[in-house]
């Protein structure tokens, strides 16, 4: 028997650490194919981890349950298994695919639901007494809604660091030419 604590290590290196290491590779040598596969192994696994967070607290009382999840990852995991590809394709795919509209749905109102909520506690505690630094997070929870894409912050930053000037050198005084006076001529 191996127990809880082999099993939780034989876990982390056959679920995390190889995969993980495989990953990397396959991207390294951008073999579409390899990195399909540890996709789907990666969603298989995250199915799994939740399915083991509830199974360890109910089921490891059973014998041969530390033995039987070592070798459930190993089956998920191993080139010539390939049990994650398996599952994906039978299983999950056509779960995710016959979902995926109510999925993005709760996903999106989750999101927006967590962030208006966070708002809202951050701007209810920064009216109080508290250190600057929880007004200062008010201060950029309002700037984060104001703020649509990536794309306008970005130029909202740029604008603010190089109001004159896109050009980094006179920006902060000194001109390419390396002159004061050239940049009091352009400004």
């Amino acid at each position: 028997m191996l127990g809880a604590f082999l099993s939780t290590a034989l876990c982390t290196l056959f679920g995390y650490l190889y995969p993980a290491y495989a990953t990397y590779k396959a991207l390294k040598r951008s073999e579409t194919a390899e990195i399909k596969q540890w996709l789907m192994y990666w969603v298989v696994h995250a199915g799994f981890s939740v399915a083991e967070a509830v199974g360890d607290w109910v089921a490891s009382g059973f014998p041969f349950y530390h033995e039987a999840k070592v070798a459930f990852l190993l089956w998920l995991v191993l080139p010539h298994t390939r049990g994650a590809t398996v599952l994906y394709q039978a299983y999950v795919q056509q779960y995710l695919t016959r979902y995926e509209t109510d999925i993005d749905r709760a996903a999106e109102d989750t999101r927006q639901r967590v962030q208006q909520a966070a708002g809202d506690t951050v701007r209810r505690y920064a009216s109080k007494p508290w250190p600057a630094s929880v007004g200062a997070l008010a201060q950029w929870l309002d700037a984060w809604e104001r703020v649509g894409t990536a794309e306008e912050h970005d130029a909202q930053v740029r604008a603010r660091r190089f109001p004159r000037s896109s050009n980094r050198a006179t920006a902060f005084g000194r001109s390419t030419l390396g002159s004061p006076r050239a940049v009091q001529s352009v400004a």
